[in-house]
């Protein structure tokens, strides 16, 4: 009995030990550090990168505007748009801090801390009929999954977000590849 009991308390404390460790220990999935805690000549650099795409993307859409028929190939660096996300993006009225963003093939994951806890979103993107279908395969909150019904409605939110983008984007975009580390969107301008 007193062996039953010892034996019972042992792993009770190894499983409260284990789920404390991989909730609180385990560190992110992105480990990129801030923007705003970067050296003053990185956030330099990645400043002039991030410009040259908005260069980038406005030469498509200047051709788009000059009735330009041409196509067009434009890739996005993780570091990129994490530099826009952070440096540009105010996230003051929502309660999420700290987004990452990183791209492996097939698949964005994003990374931030959401009311104190860290939650970790991956999905995939494609094009599908002229339009951008996000989806879902994995939210957790602090490593522990979210329940499915959440990730089916923030696939509809995602997805309405990315096909706003896309309506006011110059030209016709026409396949969306996830490599790593860079998203890469090519279409025609109009």
């Amino acid at each position: 009995m007193k062996r039953g009991c010892v034996g019972a308390l042992t792993g009770a404390l190894l499983l409260g030990g284990g789920l404390w460790a991989w909730t609180h220990l385990s560190g992110p999935r992105l480990p990129e550090v801030p923007f705003a805690q970067l050296p003053a000549q990185e956030q330099a650099r990645r400043r002039g990168e991030a410009q040259q795409l908005e260069g980038q993307v406005g030469a498509i859409a200047s051709a788009s505007r000059a009735h330009e028929k041409k196509p067009f190939r434009l890739e996005v660096s993780a570091e990129q748009l994490n530099t826009l996300l952070q440096d540009r993006v105010d996230l003051s009225k929502f309660p999420l801090r700290n987004l990452v963003v990183g791209f492996e093939p097939g698949r964005v994951v994003a990374q931030g801390e959401v009311l104190g806890a860290t939650g970790t979103l991956e999905g995939r993107v494609r094009l599908e009929g002229g339009r951008l279908i996000y989806e879902t395969d994995s939210l957790q909150v602090r490593g522990f999954p979210v329940p499915g019904g959440w990730k089916s409605k923030l696939d509809k939110q995602v997805s309405a977000q990315l096909n706003s983008a896309l309506s006011r984007a110059p030209g016709r975009v026409e396949d969306v590849q996830i490599e790593q580390d860079k998203l890469i969107v090519a279409g025609h301008t109009d």
